[in-house]
């Protein structure tokens, strides 16, 4: 999402939430330009809301486990994110946290895996190479 869209999107977004409230699509959108706002706990709570709806839906989950971890709370952030790949093992979003997750908490070997798989699915993600070339260094 472009820098200054959520902010235009969010009523947009929230208005389509309000008349579709099963539209799990247009939930996520919302719950996304929340985060993008810096409206953490409303994120969280839609975020959680597509969870109770379709429990595999790998968005949502990725960014629980973003807000997890931001939030420091790593055993959450790391079920998230397990989840998010029982979901969809290729899922860039999800590795690429997955992969700051584990060099986080210092287990290198497991970042340089999970950037490892994420460029063997996704060649072009120039994230991904950025930091496994910096953990390779």
């Amino acid at each position: 999402m472009e820098i200054g869209a959520a902010d235009k999107a969010l009523p947009w977004y929230a208005r389509a939430v309000q008349i579709w409230p099963h539209a799990t699509d247009f939930s996520n959108k919302y719950a996304i330009c929340l985060l993008a706002n810096g409206q953490i706990t409303a994120a969280q709570g839609a975020f959680e809301a597509i969870v109770q709806r379709q429990p595999m839906y790998v968005s949502a989950l990725t960014n629980l486990g973003f807000i997890a971890m931001q939030s420091g709370k790593p055993l959450e952030a790391k079920r998230y994110m397990d989840a998010a790949a029982k979901s969809d093992p290729d899922y860039e979003q999800n590795l690429i946290n997955t992969a700051v997750w584990y060099h986080q908490e210092g287990m290198d070997k497991g970042a340089k895996a999970c950037l490892e798989h994420l460029l063997s699915k996704h060649p072009t993600n120039m994230q991904a190479r950025s930091m496994l070339q910096s953990l390779v260094q």
